[in-house]
């Protein structure tokens, strides 16, 4: 056996996916070839249920109530030149873009949005597979397929995909995946037109939520993992996609130069902010990542927001924030300490820490103490941990680990679609939505 051949072994062994040769997609991966299809129409099963749903709270002000999106097509330029709302500094042209068209089709229908939503998810699933089967190449056969079907199926994204405001989350993983998927046709064929798309899919990504913006640490990270790159050459491809966000940024800039320059935060958004020192302040925001990571683990209760009265800020003599706070430094020095390794779990945790850095309030003050809906992007973090602890415990049996490990799946995927078709219904409109809330008292938005 070769020294190269060696290490290759070893290296699976330690829980890393052996890099393929550039442009290859292993065989075993391509034995889930309907994986794919599986997962759009998972995605589409669980929320049929909303086709025939209301306007829901935010659904108002952002499509009943906005006079741009009842412009339909002739207010889309002034869409990509307005802020999304006038309270809070977002600039979100995509999704109200969407709604214009839609409102133009099919005038105060929310039944043409909800259907929108869920033909974008299911889209999603696919896509999400597509790519990650041409990334997770060298992994063990049924990761890629095994981590898009569970993601598809958990319960914190019903806020998501159910709301249909929250159409810009959707837009944001889906376009942020094209561009990755386009990178990886790069590495398959290296034509500069894979990478100008994929540049383009990542500024789309932006213009659906500025969280996007922390995709940037994505592009070298999965490129660190899954190939064999050269630093130079990986930094100076993921350097292209600066060139979207600059743009990006520069174009917000302008259209909230009117706004005014400071925004305040109500106690009712978000009780983080009124903590009575910087030490509170981190201790409470450590509280609320605690939430964040039960929600993802524990599926009941789930709940859309969390905060004022119902929490107040803590000090780190609160076992809820020391919990959070052991919880994020214990994964963040497991990812670190194996990332020289390559190990899929490191990137696993990075990919969720990542993408869950902006709303965490630990490092920025967002508008919200909690939202279910933020969890989606990073969710899908989870989703490939997850996957990989089961493979990892059940799959590397000799004797039926691979039916084990999918007999698992199967298990958790169904109970996955029982709460979260009945966690839907939660959503089907504001008096129905309002209940819920009341009852386990976990928000501001009563």
């Amino acid at each position: 056996m070769s020294g190269k051949k060696k290490q290759v072994r070893q290296t699976g062994r330690a829980g890393n996916c052996p890099v393929p040769p550039h442009g290859q997609i292993s065989p075993p991966v391509y034995s889930f070839k309907y994986a794919g299809l599986l997962a759009a129409a998972l995605g589409i099963l669980l929320y049929a249920n909303t086709f025939g749903h209301n306007y829901c709270y935010d659904d108002y002000s952002v499509i009943t109530l906005n006079s741009l999106v009842h412009g339909g097509i002739k207010n889309i330029p002034a869409i990509f030149t307005t802020q999304y709302d006038y309270v809070t500094h977002m600039y979100r042209p995509m999704s109200l873009a969407v709604f214009a068209l839609l409102w133009q089709v099919a005038p105060d229908r929310p039944g043409i949005y909800h259907l929108f939503n869920v033909l974008m998810y299911g889209l999603t699933g696919w896509l999400l597979w597509i790519t990650w089967r041409r990334i997770l190449a060298g992994c063990p056969a049924g990761l890629a397929a095994a981590s898009v079907l569970l993601f598809m199926a958990h319960p914190v994204h019903t806020e998501a995909v159910a709301n249909i405001k929250s159409l810009d989350e959707i837009l944001a993983l889906f376009f942020f995946t094209a561009a990755l998927y386009g990178l990886w046709r790069f590495f398959e064929c290296p034509r500069r037109g894979w990478l100008a798309g994929a540049a383009a899919c990542y500024g789309l990504a932006l213009l659906s939520k500025e969280s996007a913006i922390t995709f940037l640490a994505l592009f070298p990270l999965t490129i660190w993992f899954f190939t064999d790159r050269r630093l130079s050459e990986n930094l100076k491809l993921s350097a292209i996609f600066l060139i979207p966000a600059a743009l990006f940024l520069a174009v917000r800039a302008a259209v909230l130069t009117d706004q005014p320059s400071e925004f305040i935060i109500s106690i009712i958004q978000n009780f983080i902010g009124y903590a009575p020192d910087t030490s509170g302040r981190f201790a409470s925001a450590f509280m609320m990542c605690g939430y964040y990571l039960r929600a993802l683990v524990f599926l009941h209760p789930l709940v859309c927001d969390l905060g004022y009265p119902q929490l107040a800020p803590v000090t780190f003599a609160d076992w809820r924030a020391l919990a959070g706070l052991l919880a994020c430094a214990g994964m963040a020095v497991f990812a670190l300490c194996t990332l020289r390794r390559k190990h899929f779990l490191s990137f696993a945790i990075l990919f969720f820490l990542a993408t869950f850095s902006l709303c965490s309030n630990i490092f920025y003050l967002i508008a919200t103490s909690y939202g279910e809906r933020l969890l989606y992007v990073p969710s899908l973090g989870f989703a490939f941990a997850l996957a990989w602890c089961l493979q990892r415990v059940l799959g590397s049996k000799k004797a039926g680990g691979f039916a084990l490990f999918w007999a698992a799946c199967g298990v958790l995927l169904v109970l996955y679609g029982v709460k979260t078709v009945t966690r839907t219904l939660d959503w089907k409109d504001t008096l129905h939505f309002l209940p819920p809330i009341s009852a386990h008292l976990p928000t501001a938005r009563i």
